[in-house]
């Protein structure tokens, strides 16, 4: 079952990887920074998917806000990693444009997936993904690569229909409800909504989310990309608030989930305050979803009868007949 490979996935991990600097990465399907790790290729810190920090993200953007406007502030999976060299690296330097991997997983079009993000440092905020219908690597620039994950911006599965018992502060993270305004975000729960593990990865916190694979998609090697933008400095828009404000009416404790949507609504990131960002992008294939039957064969049309003789007529001498169908 999805819950026991997680499970075997999570044990495997549990060896693997080091606290230091930890924050968080997409575990399903695995990231290429988690398989790089898995494979002992040289990823010292597979949650560390982060630009180099607010500050260089802010630097390379140039005084642009949000940072997707600033397409050239950020590696598209992450890079470069915190800590590494150089802080400004060409699409040709980024490890995890150069490191991809062969499909992980197969979707098919049109159905509800549940992806798994592990977090060892929660920072609050929301994700997002999105779907490109090719392998983004070095051969592709920041621009065609970031457009190509554009056109797919996944949105989360509806909850009341995933689960159907969900409930006010349901301690089930999948269970928050629907941003209207923001289909494709996913907020981030308080901590005690992660499902955690004991033993050498009780560290890490694990969050289930449902979302929607287009029904258009189908690829044979295609990239997803996981975006967190971090809330625990700042907000990321004013939405925050709307959408607190919102489930706040509704009974959820939104002020466990938002230190600043409801004290502090003010409390924006700009470009002199960048909030803390990560990327990661995971290689998978979608087959087709298409269900429709070939079409119905139309019946052979009716041939037109021949006509039906009538039978002779005994006259003096002769007899003839002509056709009575009316086809003279």
């Amino acid at each position: 079952s999805f819950r026991m490979r997680w499970f075997i996935l999570v044990t495997t991990l549990s060896t693997l990887i080091d606290d230091v600097e930890a924050h968080a990465f997409l575990l399903e399907p695995r990231s290429r920074n988690i398989v790089r790790k898995m494979n002992n290729a040289g990823e010292y810190c597979p949650y560390c998917g982060q630009g180099g920090g607010p500050g260089n993200v802010a630097s390379r953007a140039g005084g642009v806000y949000p940072s997707e406007l600033a397409i050239n502030s950020h590696g598209l999976c992450g890079d470069p990693f915190q800590s590494v060299t150089p802080l400004d690296p060409t699409v040709d330097q980024e490890t995890y444009m150069q490191f991809t991997t062969e499909p992980q997983t197969a979707y098919t079009g049109g159905e509800v997936v549940e992806f798994i993000i592990a977090v060892h440092t929660h920072h609050k905020g929301h994700f997002e993904f999105r779907l490109c219908e090719q392998k983004i690597d070095t051969s592709t620039s920041r621009e065609v690569g970031q457009a190509c994950l554009n056109e797919h911006v996944l949105h989360r599965a509806d909850p009341s229909v995933e689960y159907g018992d969900c409930v006010t502060n349901d301690v089930r993270g999948d269970c928050q409800p629907l941003d209207p305004n923001h289909p494709e975000r996913w907020h981030v729960p308080p901590p005690d909504h992660m499902v955690t593990t004991n033993g050498d990865f009780s560290g890490t916190g694990f969050y289930f989310m449902r979302y929607k694979i287009p029904a258009s998609v189908s690829c044979t090697h295609c990239t997803l990309q996981w975006y967190w933008a971090a809330g625990n400095a700042c907000m990321y828009d004013v939405d925050y608030s709307t959408y607190f404000q919102m489930i706040a009416a509704e009974g959820w404790n939104s002020g466990a989930w938002s230190d600043f949507a409801l004290s502090n609504p003010d409390k924006l990131c700009t470009s002199l305050s960048y909030g803390e960002e990560f990327w990661n992008c995971a290689d998978v294939a979608v087959q087709s979803g298409d269900k429709t039957p070939p079409p119905t064969p139309a019946p052979p049309s009716p041939s037109t009868p021949m006509p039906t003789p009538a039978p002779p007529v005994s006259g003096s001498g002769f007899c003839c007949w002509w056709p009575t169908s009316g086809d003279i």
